[in-house]
């Protein structure tokens, strides 16, 4: 009996060192952030977007003659590989040319040229660009109007439809964006979601949230930012199911299935 116990501790020693090998395979970014103290990270307004590098914007000026404002409102020009159904569909309405921030936080805007808008709010940009318009370029007061076209996160891991979300709005929530890809399964860490996030100048940092604490509606981390990534991290009983071979899941079976054998003949002849 004494060597069939030592067969079973050799099996079970092989068992948990196969699973802690098995639960590091599976699980994205390793070690990456740490835990966010939610008790001294509050929030006391609601954050306001501000512009990243890549962020794609739309912005229109408005006159009350609208020719005044016509040279600023370029229409998109339509490709030329397109069908002629695709370029009578854009004529019949067109739409108005969008502006990618590149990688020095600036937009080429029609008359104005490159113009800084990285690391601005709304707020900020519509009133800057008022102020280099007017009343240099427009003798009527216009109304500057910007939009983000590319407000986006994207959740992975453990929910039901992982992938890219998109909001027409300029705010989502943690739990908006878990909603919207069918929740946490029941595999999924919520004690321990990490969230990616970068800052205006592409700088990215990295925080683990847990679900569960109540502080959470309350801190930075509430509110999301364009393209935040959220992965939530599967427990380990899921890890060990998804990354353990068939292989070696027979091997184990056949010492398994050896091990008893040899347990019932020692007794048989005992």
């Amino acid at each position: 009996m004494l060597i069939v116990r030592r067969i079973w501790v050799c099996i079970l020693a092989v068992t948990l060192l196969s699973s802690c090998q098995s639960y590091k395979k599976v699980i994205y970014v390793q070690d990456a952030g740490k835990a966010v103290d939610l008790s001294a990270a509050k929030q006391e307004s609601l954050p306001a977007p501000v512009v990243k590098n890549g962020d794609q914007l739309m912005i229109t000026v408005n006159t009350v003659s609208p020719e005044a404002s016509a040279s600023f409102n370029p229409p998109l020009v339509p490709d030329p590989a397109q069908s002629a159904t695709q370029v009578n569909k854009t004529m019949s309405a067109p739409a108005l040319l969008t502006y990618i921030v590149d990688a020095n936080g600036e937009i080429l805007f029609p008359i104005l040229g490159r113009v800084k808008v990285a690391g601005m709010s709304k707020p900020q940009v519509e009133a800057a660009i008022h102020d280099r318009i007017y009343p240099k370029y427009v003798k009527e007061d216009p109304m500057v109007t910007l939009r983000f076209l590319s407000y986006k996160v994207a959740v992975l891991g453990e929910v039901a439809r992982p992938g890219a979300v998109t909001t027409t709005g300029e705010r989502i929530t943690l739990f908006d964006a878990l909603a919207q890809v069918g929740d946490l399964t029941i595999y999924g860490r919520r004690d321990n979601v990490l969230l990616i996030r970068e800052d205006e100048k592409g700088k990215r940092e990295t925080f683990r949230i847990d679900l569960t604490d109540g502080r959470l509606i309350d801190s930075p981390y509430y509110f999301l930012q364009q393209n935040d990534v959220v992965y939530v991290q599967p427990n380990k009983q899921k890890a060990h199911g998804a990354s353990f071979g068939a292989g070696e899941q027979m091997t184990l079976s056949i010492i398994g299935s050896v091990v008893s054998v040899a347990s019932l003949m020692i007794a048989v002849f005992k």
